[in-house]
């Protein structure tokens, strides 16, 4: 029976038997996680990835595009806030748009003509547009029938005149005396009419200071601010929706076409991220490819420029475009699984990863790496980063609380919600884990892994942090103790391994059944 196993075999027995003790002495540099230092540096907060953090480092350095490969759950999202907290203390005042970016009115109505201005001569140009806008609205000259008056008056003197003369010659020719009536008459009537203008421009000089001149049609020729980068400072834009109008903008629908309402094409027009962030985060590059979004991606990407085209084809802006491009010098920062990885090397030739490649990397995240010195100390710093992270949440979540009513009233609250009495000592306040308590983060890390790895799959185990520490928390305990990690992995059994489970006891069951049904040979 001994001759069935090998020096080896022992050897790693032995090393199994000894590893709760080896992985103590590998923690004797702190005694809770009070001692350990958060790192400064955005990057090295990611723990596991060396590789894609030197990596990053270097597409930083070149602003180039990075494409991260690997099972949910290993750092990818982290990794992408980190790599835009580095860019943005870096060089993140050279990156952000220092333009506006400006529509005007095209050379029809389904075009319109774009423009980057400095911000501050904008201002003082749409300001003083505005300004003889309002004018022009405003301004109305004072109503006035003084012309009409003046021909009125002239033309009722020259009848009264001609009344007087024909008078006159009536003594000597009869006749006159008709033509002097005519003439009176109608120097009467004009007399009249002068009165009847005068009255009409007092009433409409007494109305007229409450109208407004009608000026859409210089409202519409008006610019319109598409882009404000000094209201938006956010470096990178998180799109989850990969589309055209998502990724480049469009026009909107106009439902006024007609009755002179309708809004002209540049006003609404909007853009998309392509046009006004730095840097582009696709979170699942799936997404991307099911919204047939790639060979425009992949046309932006090589020629860094685009022109602004309509939205749906029934919409009413589907025949509006820009008649000039505008710039998409983008980075692309996308995550992705590895099935999607290997449609996108037989999509296209691989076009998107000879894209990434061009000017960045396609960086594989590490799903497990091997237990040692430096990853163990890099687990103690995540468990460290989590109970950070707890406490900032709490500050956050209750802070107005304590600061208004206490930690008292903050017991009674936390009484509600886990129904039960808690010690009146209780404080809401996150707490340190012993070092034994590591140790036991650090088993479920390796038990989750194979070949004496740790597992890099970090997601699942940030619940149980959190658990253990609520755990501590309900107890008033001044530390995490290892009972307190025990109980939360416990509670936080995943679907999967509780699927195992259940598959692994069907197994048995089944080969049970089988073996008292059957005979067996050998």
């Amino acid at each position: 029976m001994a001759a069935d196993y090998r020096a080896d075999d022992y050897a790693w027995i032995r090393e199994l038997l000894d590893y709760p003790r080896s992985l103590d002495e590998r923690l004797r540099f702190f005694e809770d996680t009070a001692s350990i230092v958060t790192p400064s540096d955005p990057i090295e907060r990611v723990i596991f990835q060396d590789r894609a953090k030197m990596a990053i480092r270097k597409i930083a350095q070149n602003r180039g595009h990075i494409l991260m490969v690997g099972r949910p759950g290993t750092g990818k999202s982290m990794l992408a806030e980190m790599f835009k907290e580095v860019l943005d203390r870096s060089v993140g005042d050279i990156l952000r748009p220092q333009e506006v970016i400006v529509a005007f009115p095209g050379k029809d109505r389904n075009h319109v003509r774009v423009a980057y201005e400095d911000p501050a001569t904008l201002d003082r140009v749409m300001a003083s547009l505005r300004a003889a806008l309002e004018t022009a609205q405003n301004s109305s000259e004072e109503f006035s029938l003084a012309p009409e008056i003046r021909s009125v008056r002239r033309l009722g003197w020259g009848l009264a005149a001609a009344a007087v003369l024909a008078g006159g010659a009536g003594l000597f020719f009869p006749p006159f005396f008709l033509a002097a009536g005519l003439a009176g008459m109608g120097a009467i009537f004009l007399r009249m009419q002068e009165s009847t203008h005068r009255a009409q421009e007092k009433i409409q000089r007494e109305s007229g200071p409450g109208m407004r001149n009608d000026v859409k049609y210089l409202h519409d020729l008006m610019p319109e601010v598409l882009h404000d980068p000094r209201q938006e400072r956010e470096l990178m834009a998180r799109v989850s929706e990969p589309s055209a109008r998502n990724m480049k903008g469009g026009f909107r629908h106009d439902p006024y076409q007609s009755g002179n309402l309708h809004t002209p094409c540049h006003k609404r027009a909007y853009l998309g991220a392509h046009a006004t962030a730095p840097i582009i985060y696709v979170d699942e590059l799936k997404t991307l490819v099911k919204m047939g979004y790639m060979a425009e991606l992949l046309e932006i990407m090589q020629n860094k420029r685009y022109i602004l085209e309509g939205g749906k084809n029934g919409g009413s802006g589907a025949a509006d475009r820009s008649e000039n491009p505008l710039r998409a010098d983008n980075i692309i920062v996308a995550c992705c699984n590895h099935d999607t990885l290997s449609y996108l090397q037989q999509e296209g030739d691989g076009a998107f990863l000879s894209r990434i490649e061009d000017k960045g990397e396609v960086i594989d995240m590490e799903s497990a790496v091997p237990e040692t010195p430096e990853t163990i100390r890099q687990a103690a710093q995540y468990v460290k980063q989590e109970i950070v992270n707890l406490g900032r949440e709490f500050r956050r979540n209750w802070g107005t609380v304590i600061s208004r009513e206490g930690h008292e009233s903050v017991r009674r609250r936390s009484e509600h919600i886990f129904g039960k009495r808690l010690p009146p000592d209780f404080r809401l306040q996150e707490r340190e884990f012993s070092r034994s308590a590591v140790m036991e983060i650090i088993k479920e890390l390796r038990c989750r892994a194979a070949d004496g790895k740790l597992s890099g799959i970090l997601r699942p185990i940030n619940g149980i942090v959190r658990s253990a520490e609520f755990e501590a928390i309900l107890e008033n305990s001044p530390r995490v103790e290892p009972a307190h990690v025990r109980k939360a992995l416990e509670e936080h059994l995943s679907l999967e391994g509780s699927l195992s489970r259940e598959i692994g006891e069907h197994k048995k069951y089944l080969k049970k059944y089988i073996t008292s049904m059957t005979d067996s040979i050998g």
